[in-house]
């Protein structure tokens, strides 16, 4: 039998995955010995910081442990027996493999390696698949086309604004008339789809973005062959096309309609009526539209030649059955026009619909391509595509010389999340290992795969998983290097499965492993998606680990039945759900949870932000993904309003924002004679605000530049007195920093770059927090909790929204050729659209693609479900029949209603307990799936916070600024740190200062005592420096040939030649000579002639000539 030498670890949740990762990246960390370390030739990766941070701290402490072995000098006698047990498992798995080695042999091979990585730590390769992307970008510069200095641009909002910016900036500047087409033709759409006329840039950008996600990089070849004028074309021909088949059916149907008016009978004598074909006809002539219609009754009077209804008699009969024979041949062609052109008209309408946004697509890459070229910036998105392009056709040794590195083991983590453009890009380096003999690890599980929206891809698991090539066949063109890899790949594949549960007590273990294996004998579970069977039917089940010694669980199930009685509520469910988890909350506090041992675990996120802000109400303190927000804070909110209000000086709005903002943070109301104040000061708003605070004892300080002057708004209102709010300020600052390191000093420009990315800029949740966890599923993936609460289970398994890229063959392209380049070959639409299915290839897409919305909200469940160690509540809401169809419908396209399907095969439901009881008479149902009450048994760790107390003072005008904190210990922050921070700030008026003469100016605002400059500025030579027009840049970065950036404070023009001038604040070090020759060596490097470098002291006024 051939040796599996890829080892795919199916890992199911609280299976011990991490520790399972750390023992086979030690085993082979220690199975071969290297001069500078066996390490340096194994790469692991996963998908987030924090993951790939977790398993670096996880190997260096088990390796410390081994390598305390036997003395265990370092080692907590509560720590030896897990390190013996390491030791053990190491050492058997390694005589396993032909590698016998003794414990202490182990031992020193373990101290060894950790030395060696201690050493090397930045060949330490455990890392994001992000960092190694831009690792391998970083070695293949020039095959990857890439400038020689390029940045990588990770904010894609700020980018996609960016382009945005620049195509509006073409419309107002060129008056482009196809661009300006393209644009309106989108808001048009936008408008008639129900959307917001004022958030249409927030569509564009939402719409644009999806350039940047892998999926359109396979399509982007496509659609870059045409140019805008090609679309448009395009859309030229298909509505020529169009019109041309409905002129055709049109004309039958005229002329049919034409003997009818001659000869001046009622409807009514006409068979059927106004349902027959008399009245199909004169229906169709009024909204002229080919559809698919069954014309029951216009096919039966063909057939049976019957033209007339038993109103018609005599005379009138005779005369329309004179005519019997033209009106059967009009009815026919009519018909069958209908039925030749019905498909291919609808399809083309459909394709018609999207045709510009294509467009639009095809521009935002062209304009993006320009904006590469002009800022050597390339967006994250793009870098696997462009490595993929090089490394799939280059040999491996190319790629490991340009590396650096040769890995002989790859671990790949979380590898259900993995894209199929990820996994292309690692095959050629497992392809490698394997075929030197050496071992590689896929560690996943097809059921936590809930990543499809950033395009993981869980069929790449389950094909490897169960062998069946067929489940990515479409993803691989046939008979390519990429398919003989992924061949070659899979029969080295050799599956374990870890089955074993090391988190949830016993009964959530059973209730998950029976629940979901009923999934897997429900027929009409697996004709919604065929990878059931193989993803939930082989190891689904799991066995409990934890012994009911140490804890026991709970699962049970609320239902809300539904009804039209909305019992005084606007939205009944809510109101259900929230009274209910109130419930939940004090019953788990009543029983000895506290409240961070509770998680409510939500499906969307509008429930998650109900649910947070309801509990709020009631005291309830809660850590939601919304709490964490920068911009959540209203001490950030005040600052904020505060820079818009000073952006926007004269608008109103922004005061009153100022003002009830600082109200809200220090838990004020503001009152009637306030606004009355307020309405009789003079001035503009932001003078108002200005005379406002004075009036409470606070000054508005002076506006400097956005930096300095935040930093003295937080000093003046001391924004850091609540301790609650700091880490939100803090947080704020470094997101100001960076901005203006990397950015500008713009306010409008910050404004927005913030507003952009706001959602994004989140603090760290505190673990000592004594709160409810408010959380999304997505977000909970990996975590645990004692106690979870989850509500609204109700989330819908059936297609709603979601757009997918068709791939059209032969015959749906037919007629989409643009001129000679070539046809248009994939169209972006919506997977419920009907047009697409009388297509097979295009159906059998749709069909896919509503298996893995199936399987993405099933495994969403089983996510959630295994969270929790001891107890586990759900509620859900079923729908009365005398609901409305399309709730009931959604009901029973969810996966509450498997749930609720399940709990009834299992028994009748009891009656709530007391403590779920509420006074509003709910009609509800209560299933338990255990009958034992929760004990909590679960141990805290006991820490101690000092207090502290953190104050920015802004003293008088010449008082200098300082930064105190005091704390229950001892002051922080010593003189000497004072004395620097004057000092910077002495350097920084310096080095803006443009010449004597702006010299008053700047003294008059400072807020620091500038005794010391004006003693400096005493000296003419000083004062030299200083001349009005001789200065050519001030604090402007300069990039060196070794790449490093250097920054001279000043820099003047002395003729033809420069003067470099930097200012110091302490005493004088031989370094600072040599920074100034190096400033000089730079200049003169990029062809400037430099006379003289300068060293002026602030302290000792001293000038130092290099």
């Amino acid at each position: 039998m051939k040796p599996q030498q890829i080892t795919l670890f199916s890992a199911s949740a609280g299976s011990g995955k991490t520790y399972t990762l750390t023992i086979e990246y030690i085993k082979m960390a220690l199975s071969e010995v290297e001069t500078k370390g066996y390490f340096r030739r194994i790469l692991a990766v996963t998908f987030t910081i924090k993951a790939a941070e977790e398993m670096r701290q996880r190997i260096l402490q088990f390796l410390a442990g081994m390598a305390d072995y036997p003395t265990f000098t370092y080692t907590s006698s509560a720590e030896q027996s897990k390190v013996l047990a390491i030791l053990d498992k190491v050492q058997s798995e390694l005589a396993e493999d032909g590698i016998h080695l003794t414990k202490e042999q182990l031992a020193e091979r373990a101290g060894t390696t950790l030395q060696q990585i201690l050493q090397d730590y930045g060949l330490f390769s455990v890392m994001t698949i992000d960092s190694f992307v831009q690792r391998l970008s970083a070695s293949f510069i020039d095959e990857l086309n890439l400038p020689s200095q390029y940045e990588v641009v990770l904010d894609s909002n700020g980018l996609i604004h960016e382009l945005i910016n620049r195509l509006l900036d073409q419309v107002n500047s060129t008056g482009d008339a196809e661009l300006s087409e393209l644009i309106l033709s989108f808001a048009n759409q936008e408008i008639a789809e129900g959307r917001n006329w004022n958030r249409m840039r927030d569509s564009l950008h939402g719409f644009l973005k999806i350039s940047l996600e892998e999926k359109f990089l396979a399509i982007e070849p496509n659609l870059s062959l045409f140019q805008v004028s090609d679309f448009l074309r395009l859309e030229d021909q298909l509505r020529s096309l169009l019109q041309q088949m409905l002129q055709e059916v049109k004309g039958a149907a005229e002329s049919f309609i034409r003997i009818i008016d001659s000869l001046g009978l009622p409807d009514a004598f006409y068979y059927y009526g106004g349902t027959g074909p008399v009245g199909n006809m004169r229906s169709f002539l009024r909204n002229p539209e080919i559809a698919d219609k069954a014309y029951a009754n216009f096919k039966k009077a063909i057939e049976a030649n019957m033209w007339t209804s038993a109103k018609a008699t005599g005379a009138d009969k005779a005369i329309i059955e004179q005519h019997a024979a033209e009106l059967g041949d009009l009815g026919s062609q009519f018909i069958d026009l209908q039925s030749l052109y019905v498909k291919r008209y609808r399809f083309l309408h459909w394709v018609l619909k999207d045709l510009k946004k294509l467009a639009l697509l095809n521009l935002i890459q062209r304009e993006m391509r320009v904006y590469q070229q002009e800022n050597s910036a390339i967006p994250i998105s793009e870098f696997s595509k462009r490595v993929y392009e090089v490394i799939s056709q280059d040999p491996i040794p190319f790629i490991y010389e340009k590396l650096g590195d040769r890995y002989f083991h790859i671990f790949i983590d979380e590898f259900q999340d993995t894209s199929i453009l990820q996994w292309k890009n690692f095959m050629p380096l497992v392809e490698n290992a394997t075929s030197v003999g050496k071992r590689s690890l896929l560690v996943g599980d097809a059921k936590q795969s809930i990543y499809k929206f950033r395009g993981g891809e869980v069929s790449l698991i389950a094909s490897l998983a169960t062998q069946d090539v067929s489940l990515v066949s479409n993803h691989f063109v046939k008979d390519s290097l990429d398919e003989q890899r992924f061949d070659y790949l899979l029969n080295q594949i050799g599956p374990k499965a870890l089955n074993d549960n090391y988190r949830s007590a016993t009964e959530i273990v059973e209730f998950n492993n029976r629940f979901y294996h009923s999934l897997v004998e429900n027929e009409s579970v697996l004709a919604l998606c065929p990878l059931i069977e193989p993803l939930y039917g082989a190891n689904l089940k799991q066995n409990p680990k934890v012994a009911s010694s140490d804890f026991n669980g709970k699962v049970d199930l609320i239902v809300y039945h539904k009804s039209q009685e909305n019992f005084g509520f606007t939205e009944p469910e809510n109101e259900f759900m929230f009274e209910q988890v109130m419930n939940l909350i004090r019953h788990n506090r009543h029983i000895g949870f506290r409240y961070a041992d509770i998680a409510i675990l939500a499906r969307k996120n509008k429930h998650a932000r109900y649910l947070a802000l309801r509990l709020k109400e009631e005291g309830i303190p809660v850590i939601s993904s919304d709490s964490l927000l920068v911009h959540y804070s209203p001490v950030v909110g005040f600052i904020l309003s505060f820079l818009a209000l000073k952006e926007h000086p004269k608008e109103s709005l922004y005061l009153y924002e100022v003002i009830y903002q600082y109200a809200e943070m220090k838990g004020q109301e503001v009152s009637a004679l306030d606004l009355t104040y307020l309405e009789e000061l003079a001035g503009d708003a932001f003078e108002k605000a200005e005379q406002y605070f004075l009036s409470k004892g606070m000054e508005v300080p002076a506006f400097s530049d956005l930096l300095r002057w935040v930093y003295d708004v937080v000093a003046a209102f001391d924004l850091l007195i609540d301790s609650t709010g700091q880490e939100y300020v803090w947080k704020f600052l470094d997101i100001l920093n960076e901005y203006v390191l990397l950015k500008d000093k713009l306010v409008a420009g910050f404004l927005l770059h913030f507003n952009l990315n706001r959602n994004s800029y989140c603090i760290t949740s505190s673990n000592q927090a004594d709160a409810v966890t408010i959380s999304s599923i997505h977000k909970s993936k990996g975590l645990e909790y004692p106690v979870v609460i989850l509500p609204f289970v109700n989330w819908t398994f059936q297609a709603d929204s979601e757009k997918i890229w068709y791939e059209m063959g032969e015959e749906e392209s037919e007629d989409l050729g643009m001129g000679e380049i070539a046809r248009l070959k994939h169209i972006y639409g919506r997977v419920t659209s009907s047009e697409v299915l009388a297509f097979p290839t295009l159906a059998l897409q749709t069909k896919k693609e509503k298996e893995a919305i199936f399987l993405d909200a099933l495994n969403m469940l089983y996510v959630a479900t295994t969270r929790p160690k001891q107890s586990l509540h759900l509620l859900l809401t079923v729908p009365e029949p005398d609901m409305h169809t399309k709730t009931i419908s959604t009901y029973t396209n969810s996966v509450g209603r498997l749930v609720y399907d399940y709990a009834q095969t299992l028994s009748e439901s009891t009656e709530l307990p007391l403590y779920l009881k509420t006074e509003t008479d709910w009609k509800t149902a209560y299933f338990t799936f255990s009958n034992e009450s929760v004990i909590p048994s679960l141990t805290h760790d006991v820490t101690f916070d000092l207090e502290k107390k953190v104050q920015i003072r802004l003293g008088g005008v010449n008082a200098p600024v300082s930064l105190r904190v005091n704390s229950a210990k001892s002051d922080l922050y010593t003189s000497a740190s004072k004395k620097r921070e004057i000092g910077n700030q002495l350097h920084d008026l310096l080095a803006q200062l443009p010449d004597m003469e702006a010299w008053s100016q700047v003294r008059a605002k400072s807020k620091v005592d500038v005794s010391s400059l004006d003693a400096l500025f005493e000296s003419q030579q000083v004062r030299d420096f200083f001349v009005k027009d001789i200065l050519a840049f001030k604090e402007v970065d300069l990039l060196c040939p070794d790449g490093k950036i250097i920054r001279p404070d000043r820099v003047n023009k002395i003729g033809e030649a420069l003067q470099v001038i930097d200012f110091k604040t302490g005493k004088q070090k031989p370094e600072h000579q040599g920074q100034i020759q190096r400033y000089k060596q730079t200049l003169v490097e990029m062809g400037y002639q430099v006379t003289q470098g300068v060293l002026i002291y602030i302290e000792t006024k001293e000038l130092v000539y290099v």
